[in-house]
């Protein structure tokens, strides 16, 4: 399979899809072009996500990276959370994150100094989260805006993630 390369495409979404990604993903880590990638709907076999942990890693041109309703469990957001220590931007929206997910998440946050945006909305986050989100949240510089909508955070947990931001 063959992407046609288009010299002004930005943004690549691979939304609602049934079939293997992982051949279209695997291409994506000789891009130059696209910037913005976004899977949505999409529930991603171990493969894709390899690879798209390794493109996202390995891929300087790729800063923003949008995934909603994606990952199906612990190890599929492992290998992920690996990658994201040069994205500039995150939208991680309904993939079922654990309270561990979120503490090796937040270990990788602690690392990228360039991520601006970050969106974890719907994830189901509970009031631990903020423990987990606090430390790094004071040591990541680059952070400009930051989304917890529609989780379970209770005022204990937005008061310690409120302590690490203010």
């Amino acid at each position: 399979m063959a992407l046609i390369k288009i010299e002004k495409l930005k943004q690549l979404c691979l939304n609602e899809t049934t079939f293997n990604l992982a051949p279209i993903i695997k291409k994506l880590g000789a891009n130059t072009i696209i910037e913005d990638l976004e899977v949505c709907g999409s529930a991603l076999r171990m493969n894709e996500i390899q690879e798209l942990a390794t493109v996202v890693r390995e891929n300087k041109t790729i800063t923003s990276l949008k995934l909603r309703d994606t990952a199906n469990g612990s190890e599929e957001l492992d290998t992920l959370v690996e990658s994201l220590a040069t994205t500039l931007e995150l939208n991680i929206e309904a993939i079922r994150m654990t309270e561990n997910d979120v503490r090796k998440f937040a270990d990788a946050l602690s690392a990228n100094s360039t991520l601006m945006p970050l969106n974890l909305s719907i994830n189901q986050l509970d009031s631990k989260v903020g423990d987990a989100l606090g430390g790094p949240l004071l040591k990541n510089t680059g952070l400009v805006f930051l989304r917890l909508n529609l989780n379970q955070l209770q005022s204990d947990g937005m008061t310690k993630i409120a302590n690490a931001l203010l």
